[in-house]
């Protein structure tokens, strides 16, 4: 019996050596960091590692307490991370920095009323945009040597068609792949306003306010990685809109889409879109449906839905593509887990695994 199990034991780890050596001699452990609200048991922000020779997940590990840490950055020329927190009269962003095997704050900056809701980094001016959803804003802030100081706002103004539309609600700011443009999704005016940046500073000026179809409410974007366009998840009308780039970054409006069948367009809040390297398929995620949705982009501008799955808990927020792209990473805001789903590269089609490890209140999974 003893021979069998070491028999076993032997070609269960010969398995994962070739595994490993096949994914090259860069292989190795995923690190990602976790925020969410802090109603409940989670106490602020957490790390933790992905094997994507296993899929195994590691607990995660509290890196600092913070209140409603909900969505973090990381600036990797520096290695600075930054993560939202509400404190008792005034909230911010506090940044940290590696010390030894620990994070540690290295500075912290609270002046709005209402933190905000979503990060970009710009690293050349050393320049953090924060999207603030309630105060209807874009703040940016420098890090000189990771220390917080406060550099301009953009306020925004509007509304649009929806109860949720009364006043402008800025939830994305997201930089394009060249870095010299911000992208900015307004949900509570139906806009996506694109910024110039200025290399030196961070500093904005505007150069289009482009107009959703109403009632989008548009919540995240992504750029495909090879094509002029940009993909846009909407939350309130549950859609997703193929938008092309003209030569100077403007926007226009190519294809509109439902994300999910018509009965479940009313009561569903879409909210997370990722698209993968080789930018040949789209994901999102829809909560309340709780589901996890694959379209094929063999015709870019027209994407296909190829596969709709369970999502594997409740209000599966944001998701995340692993870094080697074989598995997809599900955070549950109110199931308090993390489902892990098999990618196929060919496909594109994904296959639940597990959702056995913790993490309580997650709305945020970033890697770094």
């Amino acid at each position: 019996h003893k021979d069998r199990c070491l028999v076993l034991d032997l070609y269960t780890a010969k398995a994962i050596k070739l595994k490993s050596f096949a994914k090259g001699p860069d292989f190795m452990t995923e690190t990602y960091i976790l925020g969410g609200y802090t109603k409940g048991r989670n106490q602020g922000i957490s790390s933790l590692d992905f094997d994507p020779v296993t899929g195994h997940l590691s607990e995660p590990q509290l890196i600092a307490k913070l209140n409603q840490p909900t969505f973090l950055a990381y600036a990797k020329e520096s290695g600075t991370l930054f993560a939202l927190h509400r404190g008792q009269e005034e909230s911010g962003l506090v940044a940290f920095r590696h010390q030894g095997k620990d994070w540690q704050e290295v500075s912290r900056l609270l002046n709005t009323k209402i933190p905000g809701c979503h990060l970009a980094v710009h690293e050349a001016s050393q320049t953090v945009y924060v999207a603030n959803y309630h105060e209807g804003s874009v703040d940016s802030y420098h890090y000189d040597q990771a220390i917080l100081s406060p550099f301009e706002r953009h306020e925004h103004v509007g509304s649009s068609v929806h109860p949720n539309q009364a006043s402008a609600h800025i939830h994305f700011v997201g930089l394009n792949p060249e870095g010299d443009l911000l992208y900015v999704c307004d949900l509570g005016s139906d806009k996506i306003y694109v910024y110039d940046v200025t290399p030196s500073s961070g500093a904005l000026s505007l150069i289009q306010s482009f107009t959703c179809p109403p009632g989008t409410g548009p919540r995240h974007l992504v750029f495909h990685p090879s094509q002029n366009l940009v993909y846009v998840i909407g939350e309130l009308a549950n859609t997703l809109l193929t938008l092309a780039l003209d030569s100077s970054g403007q926007l226009s409006l190519v294809h509109e889409q439902a994300l999910l069948d018509p009965e479940f367009l009313e009561s569903a809040a879409s909210a997370a879109i990722r698209i993968s390297q080789d930018g040949r398929f789209l994901y999102t995620s829809s909560r309340f449906h709780d589901v996890i949705c694959v379209f094929s982009l063999a015709a870019p501008q027209q994407p296909l839905k190829i596969q709709e799955i369970a999502s594997g808990g409740q209000i599966p927020r944001d998701f995340v593509l692993s870094q080697d792209q074989t598995y997809l990473l599900v955070p549950h805001q109110d199931s308090d887990h993390i489902a892990v789903f098999s990618r196929d590269a060919d496909s594109g089609l994904v296959t639940f695994i597990e959702a056995e490890t913790q993490a309580p209140e997650c709305v945020c999974i970033y890697p770094i």
